[in-house]
């Protein structure tokens, strides 16, 4: 794969981070390994931040930095928000445990933060959204498929934009950068062992 646009400027983030042919240069095994767990991982991270946006969009608050969305789902508050717009009959605002999060900032997850994911799940159901899509409870508390649950948003969003209930979500990929701190530090590491496998690897290539 060329390292040019075929207009002669610089090759698009997408040609960069899927590329395995890079200037030429010949790759080791583990080389190559390592440049598709950066492959994924860049387009999962892309992923995190075409829903923290959609998701803002939606319910008009600011949310965690994408390196760290998926720590910021956990306690569901943000989703039983999105519930509530998305369902507001069914999922009232008063209705969401620890809406401020300030439970959550002193003292860590308390069991019911799943009530929130709960609710989240009701308004999937109110609005339609097919269950196939939907994550497990412990998909989202315990981080057990963070990219399930990612996945999940996305279906949802395009769903819900169908209907004409909420906003399009953006195509963020190559648009978006992220810090080599990201990759340094091993960050999503148990998110990309999962990508890379067989079972998880479609999910990224589906939104």
């Amino acid at each position: 794969m060329s390292a040019e646009a075929e207009d002669g400027g610089p090759a698009s983030p997408r040609a960069k981070y899927g590329s395995i042919d890079v200037g030429g240069a010949h790759m080791s095994a583990d080389e190559m390994d390592e440049l598709r767990k950066k492959n994924v991982a860049y387009e999962y991270l892309c992923h995190l931040e075409e829903a923290k946006v959609w998701i803002q969009a939606c319910i008009n608050e600011e949310l965690p930095p994408t390196t760290e969305l998926e720590e910021g789902l956990r306690n569901g508050v943000y989703l039983a928000k999105l519930g509530h717009f998305l369902a507001p009959k069914f999922v009232p605002i008063k209705r969401i445990y620890d809406r401020e999060q300030t439970r959550y900032q002193a003292r860590g997850l308390h069991f019911r933060h799943t009530d929130n994911i709960n609710h989240f799940f009701i308004a999937m159901e109110k609005v339609g959204l097919p269950k196939i899509f939907y994550p497990e409870t412990t998909d989202i508390y315990d981080r057990k498929n963070m990219p399930r649950s990612i996945y999940c948003i996305h279906a949802l969003s395009l769903f819900c934009f169908k209907l004409g209930i909420a906003p399009q979500i953006q195509d963020l990929y190559g648009k978006v950068q992220f810090t080599g701190e990201v990759w340094k530090t091993g960050a999503h590491e148990k998110t990309v062992f999962f990508l890379v496998s067989a079972k998880y690897s479609s999910l990224v290539l589906y939104m």
